[in-house]
């Protein structure tokens, strides 16, 4: 009996890699349907990422690109994040302060 079931074991791995037959179990078919999906999602991913890419780097009629824009202005940017974030930091101590005093 050990033989049979290690056989069974066999037939219904096989399953799995061949196609559809009309006695696959349908959990097999289940599975052969999310690696479709998962193959069909990969490439739409990998269009949005290539067409992003070329986006950003298209260069426009004055000869610059996005790319160029965010690496020219960032450091200006990144200060500007920095004082509003301690702006804000300090707004919120103050305002706890105010209702703990009362």
């Amino acid at each position: 009996m050990y033989r049979r079931e290690q056989n069974k074991s066999r037939v219904k791995r096989r399953f799995y890699f061949q196609f559809a037959k009309p006695n696959t179990p349908k959990s097999v078919l289940i599975k052969k349907k999310r690696n479709a999906m998962n193959i069909i999602k990969l490439a739409l991913v990998g269009a949005a990422v290539v067409y992003g890419v070329n986006y950003i780097t298209k260069k426009r009629e004055d000869g610059t690109s996005i790319l160029d824009d965010l690496t020219a202005n960032g450091p200006d940017w990144m200060n500007d994040a920095k004082q509003f974030a301690t702006q804000t930091v300090d707004n919120l101590k103050q305002n706890f302060t105010d209702n703990q005093a009362q």
